[in-house]
């Protein structure tokens, strides 16, 4: 079916769709956006296999957060679950106070209300039959502007309309799901077609919204090139910060400050305590009041290298200080201390010289990789090797522990996470793991 190409309404001049209408704009250019491109999409409850073909075929990667919502409700349908079983993406139950994170599926409770603001989505109670899609798409589209898609599929009876003229009218676009046949949910739907820029059957949306991440990145990386004086290297890690930063910077934000509230400040409010009552203690026991403060003195050497150990997580300044199979050895040695757990570190023809930002990465990632063996694994040996040669550089970490379906936990172990830091060091990174097997984390990085 051919593209809908009319004018916006209240505009100057038609919309060419054949050029991308979204543009990377620098970060700060509006409040409120986050740094990527957010996918409303409005659907009837009943239309399930609409939802399944769409979100099946998605690229799991795109680097955008998609947000469904639900038109009507339906008792015996249940998307959340549906939708669990088939997305390339983690699907997440929206909940007040979320934040939508690229490459993952937001699924709003049938017949409720929810806007997007300050990159935060926020629930307004239960609807009595108003129009959920509408009510969400206009504030996507006042949120994100440029970085807003809003796609409408077929039977939501024109619900949605409103807020696709928002998302054009503010730089958006507006995706309608063509009709394949006659009938009164085609003719209700009219009116969200007359505001579409794009009218196509579900088989090809999926196509398109892949499309369209792959151009805003285009769009962004020309972007940074044109404002930073950096090479592009630096560029496209500056990129993928803005693209995909949220999930694993603010998973590492949450635990260094649960790490903080719940250990450190707690041993600080502690250690308070015991030397009031020790100063109390001097006048009518000194002796026992002695035992007391070298018991106190332990403590606070306890406590200091607690602190020097979420330093060393923040920032491993022995990397720089002695390179990387020392970096690795120390780290592997902290695990098996920490852990009580049998534990081997065997390098082999590792080469001197490895940048920083390499070596870096590649601790990162064993860090990552020896947590999830703590959390997960259950008192497993773990291997961890680290070999040069044949072009490149490879780090393994090897548990013999409960093992899981990789494709069934991808968001749940950090695996994002550790693709991440592996791509930003042109790394390739590869994950093998069973129920009842273990699991083998491994890591490639090209070497001269």
């Amino acid at each position: 079916m051919a593209e809908n190409t009319s004018a916006i309404e209240g505009a100057n001049e038609p919309r060419q769709i054949g050029i991308f209408p979204i543009v990377a704009l620098p970060p700060g250019e509006f409040a409120g956006a986050v740094p990527y491109i957010v996918v409303g999409i409005g659907a009837d409850t009943g239309g399930e296999d609409a939802c399944v073909e769409l979100f099946r075929s998605l690229a799991p990667d795109t680097g955008m957060a998609f947000v469904l919502i639900p038109h009507a409700v339906r008792p015996d349908t249940d998307l959340l679950a549906i939708l669990t079983r088939c997305a390339t993406v983690p699907v997440v139950e929206v909940l007040p106070g979320i934040r939508p994170e690229p490459d993952r599926l937001y699924v709003l409770p049938a017949g409720m209300h929810a806007s997007l603001e300050g990159g935060i989505i926020g629930m307004e109670g239960v609807l009595a039959g108003g129009n959920s899609i509408d009510h969400f798409l206009r504030s996507l589209a006042s949120s994100q502007k440029t970085r807003a898609v809003g796609v409408v599929l077929s039977g939501t009876h024109g619900d949605g309309a409103h807020g696709l003229r928002a998302i054009r009218g503010e730089g958006g676009i507006a995706i309608v799901q063509g009709a394949e046949a006659e009938g009164p949910a085609v003719r209700q739907d009219a009116l969200s077609i007359e505001h579409a820029d794009r009218i196509m059957p579900i088989d090809r949306i999926a196509g398109e919204l892949n499309q369209i991440a792959h151009r805003f990145r285009q769009s962004t990386h020309a972007a940074f090139l044109r404002t930073n004086p950096k090479e592009p290297g630096a560029v496209h890690e500056d990129l993928r910060c803005v693209l995909r930063s949220g999930p694993h910077q603010e998973d590492e934000r949450h635990r260094i400050a649960r790490e903080l509230h719940d250990n450190i400040s707690q041993k600080l409010a502690l250690l308070e305590m015991d030397a009031h009552r020790i100063a109390l203690q001097m006048v009518s026991d000194p002796d026992g009041a002695r035992s007391e403060l070298e018991r106190l003195r332990t403590s606070i050497g306890a406590l200091s290298e607690e602190v020097r150990r979420i330093s060393r997580a923040l920032h491993p300044s022995v990397i720089e200080d002695l390179g990387l199979t020392p970096a690795i050895r120390s780290l592997v040695e902290d695990f098996r201390h920490s852990e009580h757990a049998v534990t081997t570190f065997r390098p082999d023809h590792v080469p001197d010289g490895v940048p920083l930002k390499v070596a870096t990465g590649l601790y990162r990632i064993a860090q990552e990789a020896l947590r999830n063996v703590a959390k997960h694994a259950g008192g497993s040996h773990v291997r961890v090797l680290l070999t040069g040669g044949s072009g490149r550089i490879r780090l393994q970490v090897i548990d013999s522990g409960k093992g899981f379906r990789v494709h069934e936990a991808r968001s749940g172990f950090g695996i994002i996470d550790m693709e991440e830091r592996a791509r930003t060091i042109q790394g390739v990174l590869k994950v093998e793991s069973e129920p009842g097997e273990g699991t083998r984390v491994t890591v490639d990085v090209p070497w001269p």
